[in-house]
């Protein structure tokens, strides 16, 4: 992968765009990126690195990259124009950010959200969309994720001098970081975890078996005799569980036999309460019997009382009835003749409440004569003002009228302009089809291609096939001189003939003429657009104006900057109905206002024919008031003599009407009923009390005859109960007792019986969680070190020392060249701790024949040193990528503690690496390689964010 332009948009400490031209570098030799700290010379590789896969250095989060010194509404992007396997790429990508949008009101702004966008073009190809689809397509693309893009291109200077001087604990972080293998470290943790898992499940599943045991109820048991109840009890630092499980089961057993006994000695006691009760519940009758008497002497007293009460309440009733009844019937008497002068009191009242009727409808005709007047004075006065009001309405009219027809004869040029827009985007939808169909035939033709090259490889490896078909072990192959031959190589399945390869190069040339045709079709579409587009364009300029056009084509190219394939017809189509809209509008308005001016000019008409009626209609109602008036006065006279007479009347009875009248009388005679009433309630009252006494006396008399049958008498009766209660209470006790010791007998033996399966359950299952907890532990001190034949070194460590190994015999091919061969880097596997060996690091200095560690070296060295480790690093990577060529790589920073000859050497390492098909950037704030290197990308930094720009003197 070669760049060839960067453009940054707000990114990083970059605040305006920036533009930088890789290509004006050639395709090989060096350049420099030269600016002071923190202007942003690594931000120029951190965008290359985010265009291509979407990722920054140091994992920081993307949606940070965004510049602190752009404007609240300029986007943050990155677009990178690179070259790779001979084909030119484009591929643009911007973060998820928030931006500030202005809003139609004056001054007033929000921020909205943009989601994350991607795309990779070629030429007018798009590849791919989306910022997954994107970074799939680049990793298969370079054939490298992005851990190993940054690994290749990136020579980080900091992450290997540490490397370099760290001590083996530190450098196994320093190499965990570089291969990632967090994995392996984290595998070997869960490992552990899962031993100790194992053993802590195992200790549960002992310690719930001891706590079970410990649960066992051995109450009553013959300890002593029966020695295999011992290894239940007592103090057991380990326990024996089939043991215990046979002990435990013989418990069991036992105690089933007790609870049989005790359930038979508790069915007699049963008994024997039971007679007890029946023997006590005879007294008892005895005693109820004697509470019954004593109720019946109790009733037939109180039977007697209200004997004694009800005949003095019969006295009074009649006393009462003597009093009372004469005076009442009188006062009945009294009522019942004066009831027809009532009648007459209601006739007057009926003549009165008529005359006040004649009278308020007199009045009523005045008033209502009297508002009709008035009403008829408004309509004069209202039909007045309204004629004067509409003076001008009939030449309002006629310029409305013009008014409507010109915006009807606008309508009708929108609808042509809409008419247009409509083709428009019938057309522009059919690009976007015809541009598949062109993409469908790309991809035919490619099928074709590889078609016909897989053809002629089979050809190929067939001829290959043959030759190692040849070959015998321990003679050397005739192409590459080995001796040895792992992977011969084998024919094809299904090897082509001439003939067959020439078929499937004509399929490929058809594939090629079919693709040409659809790419004419696509073409010959888009400009028939193009032109419609010109025709629609100079219409809704006439109609809408230039500004208004230029709006909605601006509104289009913000669409697509979004992603969308929107052409020009919809947003002109848009522009051209909200104009159709409000042309409609107005339209309607028009109409709604003629028709009410014309509806105005006929109403000032009406009020002109009806003034004059209304006017007439007035003189008339002025001179029947008049007349109302007079009758009202005439019936207000007659209605003060109707209610004279009325009031005389009234003033000689005792009640204001004849119901008040009629309610007296029958108040009078419900209380000569009363009277009566209670005359014939005392009778009965009386009557009842002397059937209650000769009732009470035979039931006392019936008490004292079932006594007697009993056997018992009142006095003894009492101490007979007390007797039989305390023989019930001793039998009920015992049967307590026994019911109690069932109970007990019965949970210990179900408490029992549920500890034996639990404790034949854990039993079974400690053997399989004893092999487990060990195999567990096993492989996980294998996986640390930990187990014979490891040699106390982890698994990680294990593959970090392979890892390393591999670096460092391309780190010396580079450090021979930088040192003059002064240097050689070798790994230390002596000398150090138990589970550390393999990562120590040493020199061989040739200059004096020893091997020293790499602390001792000098600045300069350590530098050397380190850049080795760095591009050994690089060239391991590429080999594991599958030999994949560097087309540019990056150094970052380092140079400074350089002496002029090691400057001098490592110069010529890097241009070595340059002179190929390379291009090496390094990223320096070093004075002297600005000197040196003459084609530089200068970052300056200000307070308003960084700039850069491409030097090449």
């Amino acid at each position: 992968m070669r760049p060839l332009r960067l453009t940054m948009e707000a990114f990083g400490p970059y605040a305006k765009r920036q533009e930088l031209d890789f290509s004006r570098f050639g395709d090989r030799g060096l350049f420099l990126i030269y600016g002071d700290t923190g202007a942003g010379k690594t931000m120029v590789f951190d965008a290359i690195a985010y265009a291509l896969f979407g990722r920054a250095s140091g994992g920081r989060d993307v949606t940070t990259l965004r510049s602190d010194f752009s404007p609240a509404d300029a986007p943050t992007s990155v677009t990178l124009d690179f070259e790779h396997a001979g084909r030119t790429y484009s591929v643009t990508r911007a973060p998820q950010q928030m931006l500030e949008r202005r809003r139609r009101t004056q001054g007033a702004s929000a921020l909205v959200s943009r989601a994350a966008v991607a795309t990779l073009t070629s030429g007018e190809e798009v590849l791919a969309s989306g910022t997954k689809a994107v970074d799939r397509e680049v990793t298969g693309l370079l054939g490298l994720d992005y851990n190993q893009f940054r690994q290749v291109t990136m020579i980080a200077q900091g992450a290997f001098r540490e490397l370099l001087n760290a001590d083996p604990d530190a450098r196994e972080g320093v190499l965990r970081k570089i291969f990632g293998t967090e994995e392996l470290d984290r595998l070997e943790s869960e490992l552990a975890a899962g031993a100790r898992s194992s053993a802590e499940a195992l200790a549960r599943a002992r310690a719930d078996f001891s706590a079970a045991v410990a649960r066992v109820d051995v109450q009553d048991a013959e300890l002593d005799h029966d020695r295999g109840l011992r290894v239940l009890v007592g103090e057991r630092p380990e326990l024996d569980a089939d043991a215990c499980v046979e002990a435990l089961g013989a418990l069991v057993e036992a105690e089933r036999g007790d609870e049989l006994d005790v359930t038979a000695a508790m069915g007699e006691a049963k008994r024997e309460a039971q007679a007890a009760h029946d023997r006590e519940r005879e007294a008892q009758e005895a005693v109820g019997a004697v509470r019954e008497l004593r109720a019946a002497r109790a009733r037939l007293d109180a039977a007697r009382q209200a004997e004694s009460r009800a005949a003095e309440a019969l006295a009074k009733a009649a006393r009462e009835h003597d009093g009372r009844h004469h005076d009442l019937v009188a006062r009945e008497g009294e009522l019942a003749r004066a009831l027809p002068r009532y009648d007459e009191l209601e006739r007057r009242r009926a003549a009165v409440a008529q005359a006040r009727e004649r009278r308020r409808a007199a009045q009523a005709r005045a008033e209502e004569l009297g508002a009709r007047v008035g009403g008829l004075e408004e309509r004069v006065k209202d039909a007045r003002a309204r004629i004067a009001a509409d003076e001008g309405v009939e030449a309002e009219l006629a310029r409305t009228t013009s008014e409507l027809a010109a915006s009807t004869q606008l309508e009708g040029r929108l609808d042509a302009a809409l008419a247009d827009a409509a083709a428009l985007a019938e057309a522009e939808a059919g690009l976007a089809p015809a541009a598949e169909r062109v993409d469908g035939a790309r991809e035919a033709e490619a099928r074709a291609t590889a078609a016909a090259d897989q053809a002629f490889s089979d050809l190929v490896a067939n001829d290959a096939a043959f030759v190692a078909s040849q070959l015998r072990e321990g003679e050397p192959c005739p192409v590459c001189g080995s001796l040895a031959h792992p992977r011969p190589a084998r024919p094809a399945q299904s090897a082509p003939d001439a003939g067959a390869l020439e078929a499937t190069r004509a399929a490929q040339r058809r594939a090629r003429e079919e693709l040409e045709r659809r790419q004419n079709e696509y073409l010959s579409l888009r400009a028939s657009v193009r032109e419609r587009t010109r025709a629609l364009r100079a219409c809704a300029t006439g109609l809408l104006g230039p500004e208004a056009v230029a709006a909605a084509e601006g509104a289009a190219a913000k669409t697509d900057e979004a992603g969308s394939q929107a052409g020009v017809a919809e947003p002109l189509r848009a522009a051209l109905a909200a104009e159709r809209g409000e042309v409609a509008h107005r339209t309607r308005t028009l109409g709604v206002r003629e028709s009410d001016l014309a509806d105005r000019l006929e109403r000032v008409r009406g009020y002109q024919e009806s003034l004059k009626a209304d006017e007439a209609d007035l003189l008339e109602a002025r001179s029947d008031l008049a007349d109302a008036s007079t009758a009202a006065t005439a019936e207000a006279g007659a209605e003060a003599r109707a209610e004279a007479a009325l009031d005389e009347l009234g003033g000689s009875l005792e009640y204001p009407s004849r119901e008040e009248a009629t309610e007296q009388l029958e108040s009078v005679r419900k209380e000569v009923a009363a009277v009566e009433g209670a005359l014939e309630a005392a009778r009965g009252a009386h009557n009842a009390a002397e059937q209650d006494v000769a009732a009470a006396e035979v039931l006392l008399d019936a008490r004292a005859k079932r006594l007697e049958e009993l056997g018992a008498s009142e006095a003894t009766v009492k101490e007979r109960l007390s007797v039989l209660k305390e023989a019930t209470i001793k039998a009920e006790a015992r049967q307590r007792h026994l019911e109690q010791a069932l109970r007990a007998a019965y949970a210990r033996r179900e408490k029992n019986e549920g500890l034996l399966a639990e404790l034949s359950s854990l039993a079974e299952g400690l053997p399989a969680l004893e092999a487990r907890a060990r195999s567990a532990q096993v492989i996980a001190d294998v996986a640390r070190g930990r187990g014979s034949g490891t040699n106390h070194i982890s698994f990680e460590r294990y593959v970090l020392g392979f890892y390393f190994d591999q670096v460092i015999i391309c780190a010396n091919r580079r450090l021979t060249v930088m040192s003059d061969g002064h240097f050689e880097l070798v790994r230390n596997t002596e000398g150090e701790s138990r589970g550390k060996g393999g990562l120590s690091l040493d020199v061989i200095d040739y200059a004096t024949g020893k091997r020293r560690p790499v602390s001792s070296l000098s600045g300069g060295e350590t530098f050397e040193a380190s850049l080795s480790l760095a591009l050994g690093l690089s060239d391991y990577a590429q080999q594991q990528a599958g030999g994949m060529h560097l087309d540019t790589v990056f150094i970052d920073e380092g140079f400074g503690s350089l002496d002029p000859e090691s400057l001098e050497l490592v110069m010529q390492v890097l241009a070595e690496l340059a002179s190929g098909d390379c291009l090496v950037g390094i990223i320096s704030h070093v004075e002297e390689l600005e000197k040196r290197i003459d084609r530089r990308i200068e970052v300056s930094k200000t307070l308003e964010g960084s700039s850069a720009q491409v030097v090449v003197e």
